[in-house]
């Protein structure tokens, strides 16, 4: 792969690829703001004292300024992550990454909303809270990886599902709590792998009253939640789990895969052909070490890249958009080409440092650049983490690499410190006080609204706590060499199944683990 879009070979493990770019990455922390130009409230992901000049989206996109006017010479002499740090600190940044959105102003990297809150990577949803990665849904709050969904609270990796609660990897589910890879099942509880089924409780029939009772008393009484959730969870581990998740995919390992061809060691990933090392992304070809590129629109020889899409030979580079040609770009979007080393340039074209540059004058200075970068040991590399715009503890890297506040400061990256205090939770309805983090919180209306409405009890978590929790009941993003724990005689294997796969359940995991034909013959 690096041969065929022309980089050094990787310094670093995969990990710690994927951790840089993380760092680059704020999804999460939002703060109220000014902008630096129309001077407006605004919401944004960069602290109020920040040092980067930050816009709204309506002044970000306007041409009431010119990013050309920031170009600057290169020069030899200096590191060229330094050059490139400088004109990042002065040139306007955009606020908040969300577009084509109605009364949906504290969700990021998100498009196409309606009336959503607090909401990241969400697209085409209405009245949608605390999601991540929620697509085409309505009516639902904290859930993960969920599409087409619609009344559905604390779910993860389900489809087309209504009105169903804490529920994982379900498919077209209607008034479900609590179920585990079921499908096409309705007025469920606590049950694991059914199909085609309507009133069951730990995986046996029921009469609808009993259903009816039991979902209320779930609803109302905590004491009774726990008790269900032990009885699910013993359930759970009955049940045999595919060694990993793919769909219509060939010579690809990872996890929670669709439609994609000779795909290496990427997650959560639609439509991949030739990659490595992709995660959350999707319609890319002859890509490597890419974090959230794609989706929309196809992308084609991506390498060492943040976010975007409808890129085609992007290289070093942070959230650029419908472009080709770019290398250590930062921002730019409108179809760009030929770009190196340029901040929020659109609709450009041979530019180095965002000064414009003709054809020949382009590729010469390039090619210099490129040779003292190799000599510097920069070219090759990523952004450097120490560079980033926000502190490691702000960044998605702290999700995915957690450090503590002194081994941050010891790398050289910022550590963002909350000096907030602590306000005592009073008699409003609307504050609460996380029983994890013990900070308070506030419920806005609309998530007062659907408690209200559905029944479900208020959360006892603040939403990051809340997202914490789920994230955790996702596999690790690694990989084990695995045999298949099947023994069931009537499977055609003799004694335990011979087959070995790569899995994101470790060995140490109590789950049985069967490879896909096993799996298949134990659940269809």
């Amino acid at each position: 792969m690096c041969a065929k879009i022309i980089v050094p070979q990787p310094t670093l493990c995969p990990d710690c690829r994927q951790q840089r770019r993380l760092a680059w990455r704020n999804e999460r922390n939002l703060y109220r703001d000014q902008c630096d130009l129309c001077h407006q409230d605004i919401i944004s992901l960069y602290q109020a004292d920040s040092p980067y000049i930050v816009y709204c989206q309506d002044c970000w996109w306007s041409d009431r300024w010119d990013p050309i006017s920031y170009g600057r010479d290169y020069n030899p002499q200096q590191s060229f992550f330094e050059q490139m740090h400088t004109l990042q600190l002065q040139v306007p940044r955009l606020a908040l990454f969300n577009l084509h959105s109605t009364n949906s102003e504290y969700t990021n990297h998100a498009s196409h909303n309606k009336n959503c809150y607090m909401g990241v990577a969400l697209g085409q949803c209405e009245d949608c809270l605390y999601g991540f990665w929620v697509l085409q849904s309505k009516n639902c709050v904290d859930n993960l990886y969920c599409e087409q969904c619609e009344l559905c609270y604390e779910c993860s990796y389900c489809q087309n599902c209504y009105q169903t609660y804490w529920s994982q990897y379900g498919q077209n589910l209607r008034d479900c709590l609590f179920c585990f890879e079921c499908r096409d099942s309705s007025n469920c509880i606590g049950c694991a792998q059914l199909q085609h089924k309507q009133y069951y409780i730990l995986n046996k029939p029921v009469t609808p009253e009993k259903f009816e009772q039991v979902k209320q008393l779930l609803l109302c009484d905590l004491s009774e939640r726990q008790k269900m959730i032990t009885a699910w969870e013993e359930l759970k581990l009955k049940a045999p789990r595919r060694f990993n998740l793919q769909q219509q995919c060939e010579s690809s390992t990872g996890d929670d895969l669709y439609n994609c061809h000779n795909a290496v060691h990427c997650f959560n990933c639609h439509n991949l052909e030739n990659c490595k090392y992709m995660y959350d992304l999707g319609n890319n070809k002859d890509g490597m070490d890419c974090y959230e590129h794609g989706w929309m629109v196809p992308s084609e020889l991506c390498y060492e890249t943040h976010a975007g899409m409808a890129g085609f030979n992007f290289k070093f580079c942070n959230i650029c958009v419908e472009s080709r040609d770019l290398t250590y770009c930062d921002l730019c979007q409108q179809n760009c080409a030929n770009l190196f080393g340029c901040v929020a340039l659109r609709k450009a074209s041979y530019c180095i440092l965002n000064r414009q540059y003709n054809a020949t004058d382009y590729q010469v200075l390039v090619k210099k650049m490129i040779s003292d970068m190799i000599k510097t040991g920069e070219y090759g590399e990523f952004f450097p983490m120490q560079l980033s715009p926000f502190a490691y503890n702000e960044s998605t890297a702290q999700e995915y690499f957690p450090l503590q506040r002194d081994q941050v400061l010891a790398s050289g990256c910022q550590w963002y410190e909350d000096n907030s205090q602590l306000s005592a939770v009073n008699a409003q309805p609307d504050v609460q006080l996380c029983q994890q983090c013990h900070r308070s919180f506030r419920l806005v209306a609309a998530e007062l609204k659907f408690y209200q409405e559905t029944g479900i009890p208020q959360p006892a978590y603040c939403a990051d706590c809340r997202h914490q929790r789920r994230m955790q009941l996702r596999n690790p993003r690694q990989l084990w060499q695995r045999q298949c724990m099947c023994t069931q005689t009537d499977h055609k294997h003799s004694g335990r199944c011979t087959t070995e796969f790569e899995t994101t359940y470790s060995p140490d995991r109590k789950e049985l683990v069967y490879c896909q034909k096993c799996y298949n013959k134990a659940v269809y």
